[in-house]
């Protein structure tokens, strides 16, 4: 028999899927799809009745539930309209249980919470130290889990998993911080930078880089923050500005230290705009970047002399590979004007949430936690995770990736739930007002 308050069955299968989740981004990310379902039917199980509705976060989505019917509706206008349906059917499934997930997991109680903090930050310690280990011992840890395709595609599974978990990573530990364990957040931070420092992974160095930068705005400078919030919606409306970049010209052709894979990168997402002007309100149709024949062209990369004279061509790709790895202009190259002004309202609808949900902590906590400590929870962890979404969105992988997007809703939770956890039980204790007594420091 279970005692009260003990963890169930149920509590210990959510835990060890929420420990296991970050080597499994490791090694099998594609299989992160299947959690968002798991945990969010566990979540709407355990979450408690007196808790916010979650009609409350499904009407807050209203961009993108008006996003899901226009990549319905883009199936009308698309080059394949059977596959940009079933595209997006797949996607209203996806989003369901992702919006499921959102709304039950901050109403679960809150040693349950506090619970999934540590369970997921010891789950990517060791996730970290398994391919910290598999590095040094020369791919012997991981061996027997090896298949010829495993090993064609490890270093694009690795790539994968160290984006997404440098998006979990500074979350989680303003989290342990805020449950007064800073040794083992600071700690997390330091072991998965390492990890990416080891692996030649530039979206996932500069996911961590910009997850620390702006946790800090968000815990030391809260008026800046605010406007920090609103840099991912000006990028989403005026990146298309911005392009083309001409690569055949100085500085870019005469810089010998600029690597081929950017020129090819600034080279699609010229393409990219190219397509853009040809459909700019409503886009080609959801996933149309995988089904654009131009695409399987050619673009070429170029060297020059300084002064911009003696322009030779050094090598060439594919103009565009599946997607242009950039999700602000796949939005506009497959849903155009209309959907890049949905992405931006959804991003202002995060804000506005996360913006009332700290000025309701810092009543709560009052002046005892201090105005600092109080925006640690909302505020430093929306930015902590909008960050390096925001980063390694917008130069890896495809923005309807079922892995990527279970690993944003994942993220968002992580926020979303975490916001509003206390210091934890022990610190409540120690902190008990006495009626008539004030508080010691």
């Amino acid at each position: 028999m279970t005692a009260p308050g003990a963890p169930t069955w149920l509590d210990r299968l959510a835990g060890g899927l929420l420990f296991a989740l970050p080597t499994v981004a490791y090694v099998a990310h594609h299989g992160l799809v299947w959690l968002v379902p798991l945990l969010g039917l566990y979540a709407l199980w355990r979450s408690r009745p007196d808790g916010p509705h979650p009609l409350a976060v499904m009407k807050a989505a209203w961009p993108l539930l008006a996003l899901l019917a226009l990549a319905l509706a883009s199936a009308l206008w698309s080059p394949d309209p059977g596959y940009t349906l079933s595209r997006a059917l797949r996607l209203a499934v996806e989003m369901g249980f992702g919006l499921l997930l959102l709304s039950a997991a901050p109403r679960l109680p809150e040693a349950l919470r506090r619970r999934a903090v540590r369970l997921l930050a010891a789950g990517l310690a060791v996730g970290d130290v398994i391919l910290l280990a598999n590095l040094g011992l020369d791919g012997a840890v991981l061996a027997p889990f090896k298949d010829a395709a495993f090993e064609a595609e490890f270093i694009n599974r690795v790539s994968g998993g160290l984006a997404l978990n440098a998006v979990l990573v500074v979350p989680l530990a303003l989290l342990l911080v805020r449950l007064r364990h800073p040794a083992a957040g600071l700690g997390l931070v330091a072991l998965h930078g390492l990890t990416v420092v080891l692996f030649a992974n530039l979206s996932a160095k500069l996911a961590v880089l910009i997850a620390v930068t702006a946790a800090l705005f968000g815990l030391f400078s809260g008026r800046l923050a605010r406007w920090l919030l609103l840099v991912p919606v000006l990028i989403a409306l005026f990146l298309p500005l911005a392009l083309p970049v001409a690569v055949d010209q100085p500085p870019l052709c005469s810089a010998g230290w600029v690597k081929s894979s950017i020129l090819h990168r600034l080279q699609v997402w010229n393409f990219t705009r190219a397509r853009i002007d040809e459909a700019p309100l409503f886009g080609h149709g959801l996933e149309a970047a995988r089904l654009m024949p131009e695409g399987r062209g050619v673009v070429y990369f170029y060297t020059c002399q300084p002064d911009g004279s003696d322009v030779r061509t050094f090598g060439w790709a594919e103009a565009l590979p599946l997607h242009p790895h950039n999700g602000f202009l796949q939005v506009w190259l497959e849903m155009g004007l209309a959907g890049a002004l949905l992405v931006s309202a959804g991003l202002i609808q995060a804000a506005r949430a996360t913006w009332r949900t700290a000025r309701r902590t810092m009543r709560r906590d009052g002046p005892r936690d201090g105005a600092r400590l109080a925006r640690l929870q909302p505020l430093a962890l929306h930015l902590a995770v909008l960050g390096p979404a925001t980063s390694v969105g917008a130069i890896s992988f495809g923005l309807w990736q079922g892995w990527w997007l279970a690993g944003l809703w994942l993220a968002a939770t992580l926020a979303a739930a975490g916001a509003t956890l206390g210091p934890g039980e022990e610190v409540a204790r120690r902190t008990r007002v006495v009626p008539g007594r004030e508080p010691s420091p």
